[in-house]
């Protein structure tokens, strides 16, 4: 794979970072303010077990350089003068085409000392292979020639649509009046989900495009929606989320705030917890849906990426 990053303009130069990053494992990604240059900037957290078997816990700050000339060592200074400032244990620089030689040098000075944040950097043919191991992530931004269909994350989609269809099926033949069952409601969210991507796929040849959420057309009746009418975030990947979410929590109704480009989610009771398969699901939502998510035990805050 020999992704042309030209193509991409900054903002979606700085999703695609944010999700390999997240792809990556990092935790509690959030978008900091633009900075000087405009660029939007990325903290999160990275966890890891030591050998003594403790969790150690660190803060990362990324920035995103979407250049056509080399990266200099003033522009990266900058950047740590900013994450020292935030208490980051790691500077990130994601950039393309790559650090010139004179900053790789300042770098390696700076980290030899130990200072804090260690500076890492995800050059441009760094990127191009861990595109290699994300395929839709790669499909997402029109860097791989595939069908919908080949995509790893999409196939895993209609696997979970299936199994959602054959427990409704089942329940089915026990009438009840309760109104459409979880399983039934998951399974056609997810497989609306898949149409509307598979159609925009083949359309446009990426996934960057999302179909405005809508009130009352997109909505739940056992959710108590209030704020704005509509949102700037992919309806069919906000339907399937939510049905999954109700599902996998066990919880009867939720409560939801719909703003400009976001929606925040909250339980009946708490805590709000989603199992593991389903999270691994949810994570494949958002990802082909273009959405950003942070869940905790209070809400799920759902917002629109921009692009």
């Amino acid at each position: 794979m020999n992704p042309d990053f030209k193509t991409l303009t900054p903002t979606q130069f700085e999703n695609l970072a944010y999700d390999l990053l997240t792809a990556r494992g990092l935790a509690n990604a959030t978008w900091r303010t633009p900075g000087a240059d405009g660029g939007r900037d990325i903290e999160g957290t990275w966890s890891h077990v030591d050998i003594s078997g403790e969790q150690t816990t660190q803060v990362w700050y990324v920035d995103c350089k979407h250049h056509t000339k080399s990266v200099n060592w003033p522009t990266v200074f900058e950047k740590v003068s900013y994450a020292v400032s935030n208490a980051a244990d790691y500077l990130l620089i994601v950039c393309t085409p790559s650090l010139s030689p004179a900053c790789r040098t300042e770098v390696k000075k700076w980290n030899d000392q130990r200072k804090r944040p260690l500076i890492r950097a995800w050059e441009s043919h760094y990127l191009s292979a861990l595109l290699a191991g994300y395929s839709e992530i790669a499909a997402k931004y029109g860097f791989l020639p595939a069908t919908i269909l080949q995509l790893p994350g999409f196939v895993d989609i209609v696997v979970e649509a299936s199994k959602s269809a054959a427990s409704a099926y089942t329940r089915a033949s026990i009438l009840s009046a309760e109104g459409p069952s979880k399983e039934l409601e998951l399974a056609a969210a997810l497989a609306g989900f898949v149409s509307e991507k598979m159609q925009q796929f083949s359309l446009r040849g990426t996934l960057l495009e999302v179909s405005p959420f809508t009130l009352p057309e997109d909505g739940y009746d056992w959710v108590n929606w209030s704020g704005l009418s509509k949102a700037s975030i992919d309806r069919s990947a906000v339907r399937a989320v939510l049905s999954l979410t109700r599902l996998s929590s066990k919880q009867k109704t939720f409560s939801a705030i719909v703003a400009t480009n976001s929606i925040r989610i909250e339980p009946s009771t708490k805590p709000f917890e989603v199992d593991a398969n389903s999270m691994t699901l949810l994570r494949k939502i958002c990802l082909l849906g273009s959405v950003e998510y942070l869940l905790d035990e209070h809400s799920l805050n759902l917002t629109g990426a921009k692009i």
